[in-house]
């Protein structure tokens, strides 16, 4: 029995490694064929069921904890059952092929998969050699993506071209093609790939960072972890997606930090020049504004930047361009029209059905009632309608959270992020690093998913799900310190 129970942990661990390597892949032609799975089809999933049904099973019937904030996500799956069951009642408009039940059907199998990696997440991490194990298999896997894709800008912007080889080989991992200018990594499309690093190896990686928290005790010139290396080539491999939702979220983490340390800079330079008690309020105002100021040029500048690097941007600082006043020819000459009408399609759908929504999967159905009339003059939104047979989808997490599951559904997923957000934030100001990372990690992803919701709205994702799962795992192992440092520098229990 001792040497089945060593075979048996093996596998377990096997498998859980496996899962995190493979996680950089999102739509491998195989699994896609295996399962009859159209996007979403990375072998995840697979090692995801096995260990579900020999690991997390077992974890649960022998009375394995949850965590207490999960409370309102398990509220938000039963509204959107209930908003799901209820629509098959709805007068709802038929569309081209699509089968209501089983469209219905898969995009909550879609939920339950997201909820599966968060779960799993958090029962395979209890303690801190656990924590560390996880980390190298995901540092392991975002490193082999992170020089995939540098290989393949490299080899755009040196032959403008990619070799045959390097197409046969990507076509082995991934749906989708090599994109011109864009690395796309093991991904589908170079927005994925942004969305996994904003949602995953990015937080994770400067959580860390600013924590002093690592899983290896080397150092360059004794200063530089593991961490910040890989940190410095995830926001590189970044860049060269050319995903402005991609760089918008992760500027809005490293925002966050500026913050923070615009709070300690105006007390320092106050501490620094003795100003009087009555004057500080003034001082701090002003400061403050001198320091907006400055970041509003550099983000200027970024911009005008980014204008000349990416085509979609070029028309940004035109006059013809700030000419147009209308927000769909704004979206349209910054190449993405198509998004903000699916936008406003779903939109449309939330104000007819707005208590319940119209059920998981079914708000396409109405878009070709919803549509605005401008979206009509865009060749992507005709060929969707007219010569594509899958179903719409909104390409909104927010907007589609009121479409599909209305008002009530948006608040339970509303009061799980929060309670998320209160539980983890305190560890910020831990004095134990792990808890410290932790802390800085759940706020860094909450930012994320903020953001990158208006760009992605599958649930079956995994990476802010996996992120989410080891935080809470993290704030929650057995023994774990609850003494941390408020901001005043007292000691609060």
């Amino acid at each position: 029995m001792r040497v089945t129970g060593r075979t048996y942990s093996g596998i377990i661990n096997f498998l859980w490694a496996a899962l995190l390597i493979l996680l950089p892949i999102t739509s491998m032609p195989s699994i896609r064929d295996l399962l009859h799975i159209n996007v979403i089809s990375g072998p995840s999933v697979l090692i995801l069921a096995l260990l579900m049904a020999a690991w997390f099973l077992p974890y649960f019937c022998k009375n394995g904890n949850l965590p207490r904030e999960m409370l309102p996500l398990i509220g938000f799956v039963l509204v959107s059952l209930i908003a799901t069951t209820v629509a098959q009642f709805l007068d709802v408009p038929s569309y081209k092929d699509a089968d209501m039940i089983r469209t219905s059907v898969t995009a909550f199998i879609t939920l339950l998969v997201g909820i599966g990696y968060f779960v799993l997440a958090y029962s395979r991490v209890s303690t801190s050699d656990q924590l560390r194990n996880t980390l190298i298999w995901i540092y392991l896997g975002g490193l082999v993506m992170i020089i995939w894709s540098v290989m393949q800008s490299g080899m755009w912007f040196i032959n403008g071209r990619y070799p045959d080889w390097m197409r046969d080989f990507q076509d082995v991992f991934s749906l989708g093609p090599l994109y011109r200018q864009r690395a796309a990594g093991f991904a589908l499309e170079p927005s994925w790939l942004a969305h996994m690093l904003n949602m995953l190896y990015l937080p994770m990686w400067l959580a860390a960072s600013f924590s002093g928290y690592s899983v290896f005790s080397w150092r360059l010139f004794k200063k530089i972890s593991i961490e910040m290396v890989l940190l410095a080539m995830g926001v590189l491999t970044l860049i060269l997606t050319l995903s402005r939702v991609g760089w918008i979220t992760f500027f809005c983490m490293v925002a966050f930090l500026v913050v923070h340390w615009n709070i300690l800079l105006v007390q320092w330079i106050q501490h620094r020049f003795k100003i009087p008690r009555n004057r500080r309020i003034i001082s701090a105002i002003s400061i403050t504004c001198l320091l907006v100021i400055i970041y509003l040029s550099f983000f200027i500048l970024a911009a005008y930047i980014m204008s000349r690097v990416d085509p979609r941007m070029s028309d940004l600082f035109t006059q013809g361009f700030w000419q147009l006043n209308d927000i769909n020819r704004y979206a349209n000459a910054l190449q993405f029209g198509e998004r903000v009408v699916y936008w406003q399609a779903g939109w449309e759908v939330f104000s007819h059905y707005p208590i319940l929504g119209v059920g998981l999967g079914n708000a396409g159905r109405w878009f070709t009632e919803t549509i605005p009339a401008y979206g009509m003059n865009l060749i992507e939104v005709r060929n969707l309608l007219y010569r594509s047979g899958d179903l719409p989808n909104i390409k909104n997490l927010w907007v589609r959270l009121l479409a599909e599951t209305g008002l009530i559904g948006f608040a339970f997923y509303c009061s799980w992020l929060s309670s998320f957000l209160i539980k983890v934030k305190s560890f910020r100001h831990s004095t134990y690093p792990h808890e410290k990372m932790a802390g800085y990690w759940g706020i860094f992803i909450i930012i994320g998913i903020i953001f990158e919701g208006f760009s992605i709205d599958s649930f079956a994702m995994p990476y802010f799900w996996i992120s989410a799962g080891l935080v809470l795992s993290i704030v929650n192992f057995p023994g774990s310190h609850t003494l941390t440092v408020s901001e005043d520098g007292n000691n609060d229990e």
